[in-house]
């Protein structure tokens, strides 16, 4: 909800899709090798079913109420409140943003999705990292449309690429699908943003029908193969894919009279 002293807008989604509210409510980016003008550069979307309810009132206090069913579109002054509404609707740190020609999967090269962004995201608490891209944008696309998280740690570290590579093959640690590697990864569960959105009730069933079809989807997938528009933002994408963070900031060291204080 956004309100300020004469507007009030209320967002929600339709729980009665199929798409669920955790994939709705994650905002979608555009790429920009796409959509070149300057309009676009600091644009979100939302994807999905959406319901708008507008409330403004004048100076005689009179409301008028509009309604409307369509996805949002957010643009954005600057790159600071760009990146901080998806924080907030992540709950996680976009540490790195690249836009891509597509994604296939590594054995039977199925295509995931074409000309969307890869987005490398950070916990705050855990510090693990995970890649996020929207899966089903073209007709050729494999599995249910939508947004697909991965975290790294269930991927093979991928070997450097050469400075004239612009494709990066990510294949499963253990040889097993992502989907059953993804289940078995033992995580911080994601604080939902979903409580004034929708009941529990509706948003389990309708997340746990959409779950169903992406793990059904996903359980041949044991890698992908990204293509880059070029070899440099391959290469930046491999270096923040294999960073490695510590839970603790180890650049801050205890002198000996921070030691005596802690004895």
């Amino acid at each position: 909800m956004f309100q300020d002293r004469r507007i009030e807008i209320r967002h929600t989604t339709d729980p009665s899709t199929p798409s669920p509210c955790e994939t709705a409510m994650t905002p979608f980016l555009d790429n920009h090798h796409v959509h070149k003008d300057d309009s676009h550069r600091f644009r979100v979307q939302m994807k999905g079913s959406h319901r708008l309810k507008i409330t403004s009132t004048d100076h005689n206090s009179h409301q008028k109420v509009e309604r409307y069913s369509c996805p949002p579109i957010y643009y954005f002054f600057n790159k600071n409140d760009y990146l901080e509404f998806q924080y907030l609707m992540l709950l996680k740190e976009v540490v790195f943003c690249v836009d891509i020609q597509w994604i296939k999967t590594t054995k039977e090269k199925d295509k995931q999705s074409n000309y969307v962004t890869l987005r490398v995201l950070q916990d705050p608490v855990s510090r693990a990292r995970s890649i996020l891209y929207f899966r089903g944008c073209s007709p050729n696309a494999y599995g249910p449309w939508g947004f697909e998280e991965w975290p790294v740690s269930i991927f093979q570290k991928p070997k450097e690429p050469n400075i004239r590579t612009a494709t990066l093959t990510l294949e499963s640690a253990d040889g097993r699908p992502l989907s059953a590697a993804k289940n078995r990864t033992s995580s911080f569960k994601r604080q939902s943003t979903q409580g004034s959105i929708t009941t529990i009730g509706s948003q389990e069933s309708s997340t746990v029908a959409y779950g169903r079809l992406q793990e059904r989807a996903g359980r041949r997938i044991k890698g992908l193969i990204v293509e880059f528009y070029d070899a440099k933002d391959c290469h930046a994408f491999w270096k923040e894919f294999t960073t490695e963070e510590s839970m603790f900031d180890t650049s801050m060291s205890l002198g000996t009279s921070e030691l005596a204080e802690l004895a």
